[in-house]
């Protein structure tokens, strides 16, 4: 039996959530991505031991966001384990000031 083992070096990225509804009125706050808008690479998901889960919830609740990054792809916790995702708000945050400026402003979000 072989066994796959990767180490991730993720840091925190934003403070990105992810909703599963588009809200009824308004529109999406700058720090929430919609789910059905992520792209997911399912074939990249790496299965996290039990332990391993809830040291990175707890990660997850410590920075509140739900997007980590190795500096050159992003990365959540799904059903699958630690899966690689994307969505042009991710690459926005990197490259525009303003708008990390805001996503990072978490209190006008509370």
């Amino acid at each position: 039996m072989l066994i796959k083992k990767v180490v991730y070096k993720l840091e925190p990225y934003g403070h990105f959530v992810f909703k599963w509804n588009k809200p009824r009125t308004g529109s999406l706050k700058p720090h929430q991505l919609l789910v059905s808008e992520l792209r997911m690479y399912h074939d990249s998901a790496m299965p996290m031991s039990k332990e391993q889960e809830n040291a990175f919830v707890k990660e997850m609740k410590k920075f509140k966001t739900d997007v980590f990054t190795d500096g050159e792809k992003y990365y959540t916790l799904t059903n699958s384990g630690m899966t690689e995702i994307w969505h042009k708000r991710l690459s926005d945050y990197k490259t525009d000031e303003a708008y990390r400026a805001v996503v990072d402003d978490v209190e006008v979000f509370r």
